[in-house]
C-alpha cells in the first residue's frame, strides 16, 4: 500500500503540530524550566525561630511575590529556610528578612 503525497503531507503537519504542542505543555503547564532551576536563584536563610514559616509559603519583596519557600529545616541554632526566588527580582544582599503571617484578606 502506497501513501499518497496528500496523506504524507497531512501526517507531517500533524507530527509538527504534535511536537509543538508537547513542547508548549512542557514549558507552560509542567513548568519544566522552573523545575530545572532556570529563571530562579536559591537563597538559604538562617533564622533563630520559624515564626510559622512553612514549605511553599510565598516570598515577597516590597509587597510583590518573588518566590516560594522550598524547605524549612531545623538546625542547632534555629531553622534554615531555603527560598527559590525569581531571577528577575533583584534583592540587595544586605536586606533584612522577616517572617510575617498574612491575614485572610491578604494584609
Amino acid at each position: 500500500m502506497k501513501i499518497t503525497r496528500f496523506v504524507r503531507m497531512q501526517l507531517t503537519i500533524f507530527a509538527i503540530v504534535t511536537v509543538i504542542s508537547l513542547i508548549a505543555i512542557a514549558v507552560f503547564y509542567l513548568r519544566v524550566p522552573q523545575m530545572a532551576g532556570i529563571g530562579k536563584y536559591v537563597v538559604t536563610l538562617e533564622l533563630p525561630s520559624s515564626g510559622g514559616l512553612y514549605q511553599n509559603a510565598n516570598v515577597s519583596y516590597r509587597g510583590v511575590n518573588v518566590g516560594k519557600v522550598s524547605s524549612v529545616v531545623l538546625t542547632d541554632t534555629g531553622v534554615a529556610a531555603t527560598l527559590d526566588i525569581e531571577s528577575s527580582a533583584k534583592i540587595p544582599t544586605d536586606s533584612q528578612a522577616s517572617v510575617r503571617s498574612v491575614s485572610a484578606v491578604g494584609e
